[in-house]
């Protein structure tokens, strides 16, 4: 049982690790660095530099340039959250180092005869993906004045054969610019999509509350990590009653009205209300203590006991009966479920409206 535990979590690691979730953005930082490590070869072999013409000591301040960026940008993507600062200026940002890295090597390789004015179409590219429309926009139109600058200071002649070559390479600029934001508009599309159908897999169409699927999943991780939490089943009391004698749809805004006060009173970033399955809910409570889990049970009670459903004259009252189970290390995931359930059952015999403890919080 513990190997197939075991190869579990290797699983959801791997689904979850850096190479998987953050694939585009490493792909990317190592095609920075293999371009770096090029420059590093090409800037050390000095015969090849001056066979070229390249400005040697322009090359070598953007090296150095280069490594620290480039240092800081590993760093940021492996070791640091999605979201933070640091990610953010590696990825996002490092699309503006790659504006004053670009323009830097095509001055110092030759301005007009640079064989690396083609990186501008992939900052043109990568800009599209990550700043979006207007940011492309924008990218682009940098390009163009940093370069038109870069060739003016270099004293290049906008006439004749020199100029034809200008106005090609602004045009396939401009391509570029087309294609990438093409792909942006795909890659939204598709991203919404997908949000769209995970949203949809994972929510509760009645009740807005994430489903008997993503419990199981969200229930899973807690166990793999092995950190303290506790499982609570709740019921409707006399539910089937209630949609014989009132109707499906009563029954459907009561399970509606419900879920919101489950929400509603569960502790911020603490945990998640599932629905279970029927009239049954499960609330997922990242809190070990008895005193925390009864202060949250409680305050349900209370807003369900204060709320009175007006159904065709008939005021009606609706309570529910709780199962709360503590996870101990080693736990199975269907042992933990199974003995909350039965707590729930026990909770019904004994007169419903009321919660059950398993005897693990006295210990």
């Amino acid at each position: 049982m513990m190997n197939k535990r075991n190869m579990e979590m290797k699983r959801r690691t791997w689904r979850s690790s850096p190479w998987r979730v953050h694939s585009f953005e490493i792909s990317v930082s190592l095609l920075r660095l293999f371009l770096w490590i090029v420059l590093g070869v090409v800037l050390l072999a000095t015969p090849a530099v001056s066979l070229l013409g390249f400005d040697q000591q322009k090359l070598f301040g953007l090296l150095i340039f280069g490594i620290c960026f480039n240092i800081f940008a590993q760093i940021s993507i492996h070791f640091t959250a999605q979201g933070s600062v640091p990610y953010r200026m590696a990825t996002k940002g490092g699309i503006i180092f790659g504006y004053i890295a670009t323009l830097w090597l095509i001055q110092a390789t030759g301005a007009e005869e640079s064989p690396f004015f083609p990186l501008t179409y992939l900052l043109v590219l990568h800009g599209a993906i990550y700043w979006r429309y207007l940011g492309s926009v924008m990218l682009t139109l940098a390009i163009f004045v940093g370069y038109t600058l870069l060739l003016a200071a270099d004293g290049y002649a906008f006439s004749g054969a020199s100029l034809l070559r200008y106005i090609i390479q602004i045009i396939l600029l401009l391509t570029m610019l087309f294609f990438g934001m093409n792909l942006a508009i795909r890659e939204r599309g598709h991203r919404d999509e997908k949000s769209l159908y995970r949203e949809q897999m994972n929510h509760d169409y009645l009740t807005n509350l994430y489903n008997h699927r993503h419990f199981q999943d969200q229930l899973q991780q807690r166990i793999d990590r092995q950190h303290p939490f506790c499982l609570v089943l709740a019921d409707i009391d006399h539910f089937k009653k209630i949609n014989d004698t009132y109707g499906h749809l009563t029954g459907d805004r009561i399970l509606k009205a419900i879920a919101a006060i489950l929400l509603d009173k569960l502790p911020p970033n603490r945990g998640g209300v599932f629905r279970y399955g029927g009239e049954e809910f499960a609330i997922l409570l990242d809190l070990s203590t008895k005193t925390s889990v009864q202060k949250f049970v409680g305050e349900v009670i209370d807003e369900l006991n204060q709320k009175t459903f007006h159904v065709d004259g008939v005021d009606l009252k609706v309570t529910l009966s709780f199962g709360i189970e503590r996870y101990h290390a080693e736990d199975e995931k269907d042992q933990l479920i199974l003995r909350a359930d039965n707590l729930l059952y026990s909770a019904k015999k004994k007169g419903r409206n009321q919660a059950l403890f398993s005897e693990r919080f006295d210990e």
